[in-house]
């Protein structure tokens, strides 16, 4: 459905060819959210910071002179500078600061309206709307003006808008009925169904015409006698849809003023409501800071390969671990929140945190580099990414309730669910087998995981469409494994019942599969690799010849070399010790193509001492017809025995 939004709205929109990352990405970027004086940005700056937020005057072009001056107290001090929140007040005015006012000011006036008069149908008209050619018109030339005023500076990426959403953030709303939303809809639905009859079948309505096409809100689709959820699930697709064309929108701007600018958002929440469809989303930029949830990070590089991915956090010693994993992940930098002067106060002088800080800072660039210039090495494992299974599971979980949804906001909607426990739940217990999957979105499903794929994992896929269903079935057909923690494919896409996939599609159904906390549940898991062929391309063992459960293992491929980087992390309070690493050289042998035997290296011990990574470098050479591995420690962020 994502090729044919953008089919139909190419005309007004071309698609323009993202910007490739500048080099300023090849280095570990720390950035300083708050405004500072001049001498607190060269404090900053001999502290490690490398970056600054500016917010421009999104009112009135920019010369070079006022780009000049606004830019100098962070330029001067030797940091380069992003451009902030662009055109939050097109991407967010739902979640906006303004003065005296609770950031969600606006979406809080439209509750009110709702609880006022619930029959208002204007409580369900976004303001502005992501469709109005004239706003969309507006933020374009905006965008384009700002690239351009701002390219001699070479900002590290604009900013299109932070915690951005359809209504206030990831908040469930009702967002857009309104007369410039409802076209689109429209004309998405007609290409989706072919004609108003196939429509009418689906939702099990009676329309005259197109133009009577209305979907039905959340309050009203749970009150259904029928209980069809078809118009419900159709109008949310289409919101996660619009969203990202809006976005893209803005991207294409920002190409279009800077061939050399990238584009980003920040504040990308955990998907689900507000458009965090990371399937439709994460295409749409060049760069996301995301708010993670252990999987977060990986969902989205893998469905927009390329994507420059940062975090964020305080200048705190509790910090150091997210900093620690979000790195080996991908992270290319953090933006750093520091709203108590805890780095640099205004006069220069250094804060309380500035010490600790800058040394966490110079071990991270130790390593940085290396991890920068590495790609993730994917086993051949796909873990299916549903977003119309996540809005099965909410609507099943919250129609028992009523209308109780709308008091869950922004903030109870990132609260956890089965949905995304079993995404998490997956994605973290292959990590602690040393198993790096491809998460995969339906799209890629239904054009086919390939021959390098050996199994396919479903959580919680509860919403499959027509063709993402025979797609499965056909891979297992082929000789695939797929393996499911509940019945798959149990709704259509648009959340309609059908006969769910079963063994005669080869799909196994296995029970309590995700629960990383449960050793049981790791060996069954474990057993399923292990029948579908898949190993990890080492193994890690403590001093009593087990593996270790709570170590991350993660494999990087280093540029065009035969080598690759063994990430290993800690993820528990207690330090295991000494651990043994044997590669498997074969298979690494196999991964860079090289012919010969598999013969390997003496095991490798490493001492874990501090709560911080070891990293691995392990170079595959071919010796007289065998393939050998040799190992040795990356930087000093550990100690090795």
């Amino acid at each position: 459905m994502r090729l044919v939004l953008i089919f139909l709205l190419a005309a007004a929109y071309p698609v323009v060819v993202p910007a490739s990352a500048t080099p300023a990405w090849d280095t570990y970027q720390v950035i300083m959210w708050q405004q500072q004086t001049p001498a607190a940005y060269a404090t900053l700056r001999r502290l490690g910071i490398t970056g600054a937020a500016l917010i421009p005057d999104r009112d009135h072009p920019a010369d070079a002179t006022a780009v000049a001056r606004t830019a100098a107290p962070a330029t001067e001090a030797g940091l380069r500078i992003y451009l902030e929140n662009t055109a939050t007040d097109f991407y967010a005015p739902y979640h906006r600061w303004r003065p005296g006012l609770p950031v969600n000011a606006l979406y809080q006036r439209t509750l009110a309206r709702w609880r006022g008069d619930p029959t208002d149908p204007s409580v369900f008209v976004r303001e502005p709307s992501l469709s109005d050619p004239a706003w969309l018109d507006r933020i374009a030339a905006r965008l384009r003006g700002l690239a351009a005023a701002y390219a001699p500076l070479r900002p590290l990426f604009i900013n299109l808008g932070d915690e951005t959403g359809i209504a206030d953030n990831s908040a469930a709303w009702d967002f857009d009925r309104g007369p410039d939303a409802l076209p689109g809809f429209r004309r998405w639905l007609a290409a989706r169904y072919g004609d108003l009859a196939a429509l009418d079948k689906a939702w099990d309505a009676h329309f005259a015409d197109w133009s009577e096409v209305v979907p039905d809100t959340t309050f009203e689709a749970m009150r259904r006698p029928d209980g069809n959820l078809a118009s419900w699930a159709d109008f949310k697709a289409w919101m996660d849809e619009s969203f990202a064309h809006a976005v893209r929108a803005g991207t294409n701007a920002v190409h279009q003023g800077d061939p050399a600018a990238l584009a980003g958002l920040e504040g990308v929440q955990l998907p689900g409501w507000g458009g965090y469809d990371y399937a439709t989303l994460a295409p749409a930029v060049d760069l996301m800071e995301i708010y993670d949830d252990e999987v977060s990070i990986e969902i989205a590089e893998d469905l927009h390969p390329g994507l420059i991915v940062l975090t964020s956090g305080p200048p705190k010693a509790e910090a150091a671990p997210a900093m620690w994993d979000a790195l080996l992940r991908g992270s290319r930098g953090l933006i750093v929140w520091d709203d108590s002067g805890a780095l640099a106060r205004p006069d220069g002088a250094v804060g309380p945190a500035a010490n600790e800080f800058a040394s966490l800072l110079s071990r991270i660039r130790q390593v940085a580099p290396r991890l920068l210039d590495s790609e993730p090495v994917h086993d051949p494992v796909a873990i299916l990414y549903s977003q119309p299974s996540f809005r099965a599971r909410w609507m099943l979980d919250q129609r028992q309730h009523g209308d109780a949804w709308v008091e869950l906001g922004a903030e109870g909607e990132n609260a956890d669910n089965a949905w995304r426990h079993a995404m998490r739940g997956a994605g973290v217990q292959l990590l602690h087998l040393g198993i790096r999957p491809r998460w995969v979105d339906g799209e890629a499903l239904v054009h086919g995981l390939g021959p390098e794929t050996k199994i396919l994992l479903l959580p919680q896929a509860i919403a499959l469409s027509d063709k993402e269903a025979t797609a499965i079935a056909a891979f297992g057909a082929a000789g695939g494994t797929v393996v499911a923690d509940v019945p798959p494919g149990s709704l259509t896409d648009s959340l309609r019942p059908r006969t769910p996939l079963g063994e005669r599609d080869g799909v196994q159904v296995v029970t309590n599969l995700w629960e990383a906390s449960d050793a049981a549940s790791s060996e069954r898991l474990r057993s399923l690799l292990a029948t579908a062929g898949v190993y990890p391309l080492a193994t890690v063992t403590g001093e009593d010849g087990n593996a270790v459960d709570s170590l991350a293992l993660r494999f990087r491929r280093i540029g065009a070399d035969a080598s690759l980087l063994l990430t290993l992390y800690n993820t528990a309070s207690t330090v295991p010790g000494s651990v043994s690493v044997r590669p498997d050289c074969g298979k690494l042998g196999r991964l860079f193509a090289l012919e010969g035997g598999g013969e390997s290296v003496p095991t490798t011990r490493i001492r874990l001492t501090k709560p911080e990574p070891a990293i691995v470098q392990i170079a595959v050479n071919r010796v007289s017809g065998n393939v050998v591995c040799k190992m040795r420690q990356l930087a000093d962020t550990i100690d090795t025995k």
